[in-house]
């Protein structure tokens, strides 16, 4: 693995990463049009310029608390397989690049929760950040969907 550029977010003051190569970008945060009958990690759904992104809630996936949106809060866009999805954080932070060498695996404990999501977990400017893999929520997601 090398090293790669990550977007730094955070949930309910939890530090996250995501690969920006899996990023279409960032939006602000606006109002979420509710789906009928819809799995709870799914928010609804939003109109971007014409397209509809499906909103997903990494709180829910995640079993975090859920903390209400604020004028940090954001859409981090991904691309995935011909389609976007947008994914609910309290606020991005910044990019930066992580070396291969400084991410971890998760530990087994860690992992028992449900280890394809998470690549590992990296000590960055003395913070520990989860490094999720976006590609895998959406496949586990597009299950049920």
């Amino acid at each position: 693995m090398e090293d790669r550029k990550y977007i730094f977010f955070s949930l309910n003051h939890q530090k996250f990463a995501v690969d920006i190569e899996n990023i279409g970008g960032v939006t602000e945060f606006e109002e979420i049009t509710e789906i009928p009958n819809k799995p709870d990690y799914i928010e609804g759904i939003i109109s971007l310029r014409g397209e509809i992104v499906t909103i997903l809630n990494l709180q829910n996936i995640f079993n975090i608390e859920k903390s209400e949106p604020t004028e940090a809060s954001r859409f981090i866009l991904i691309h995935h397989k011909n389609s976007t999805y947008g994914l609910i954080v309290d606020e991005v932070t910044r990019v930066q690049v992580i070396g291969a060498d400084d991410i971890n695996p998760m530990d087994s404990l860690i992992r028992s929760l449900d280890e394809s999501y998470y690549i590992g977990i990296a000590n960055v400017s003395d913070e520990l950040v989860t490094i999720i893999d976006v590609g895998m929520i959406i496949e586990k997601a597009k299950i049920v969907i």
